[in-house]
């Protein structure tokens, strides 16, 4: 019951957003929207496995809690490309260290948004809480 009260809803939210951009901006730039947000998370997403080596000499292969942290912020990273903006969402990680590699990424990710999107120039990002917005405006 709760899995179609779900499938329902999120048709619903769809077909709300959709109506929207079709009214008020276009319809390929929402799917736009979708595939550049998996690719800018693909691209943010970071990846390096250590092995601890257990008492009876078994090698165990674990994700580094630091990257993990990092990680689950990038998987709420969100791309809307609009006819006269691009706007890039990030949640800033819990961790000092995870902050640290979001810091050390911001130029990266501003290059990786602004090649991605040519015909918008892209602002410093703004932290705003916990959170930091890339906004790029169409040229």
């Amino acid at each position: 019951m709760s899995t179609v009260l779900m499938t329902l809803l999120l048709l619903l939210s769809v077909t709300v957003e959709i109506i929207s951009r079709v009214k008020k901006d276009s319809l390929p730039n929402y799917f736009t929207s979708i595939i550049e947000t998996f690719r800018l998370r693909r691209f943010s997403y970071q990846s390096e496995r250590t092995d601890k080596v257990m008492n009876d000499s078994r090698a165990k292969t674990t994700i580094n809690p630091i990257y993990h942290d990092f990680n689950r912020s990038v998987k709420k990273l969100t791309v809307d490309i609009t006819e006269n903006q691009v706007i890039v969402f990030i949640k800033i990680p819990h961790s000092q260290q995870a902050q640290k590699i979001l810091k050390e990424m911001e130029h990266l990710l501003r290059e990786e948004i602004s090649s991605r999107s040519p015909d918008y120039i892209f602002s410093n990002p703004e932290r705003i809480k916990n959170q930091l917005w890339f906004i790029g405006t169409k040229r």
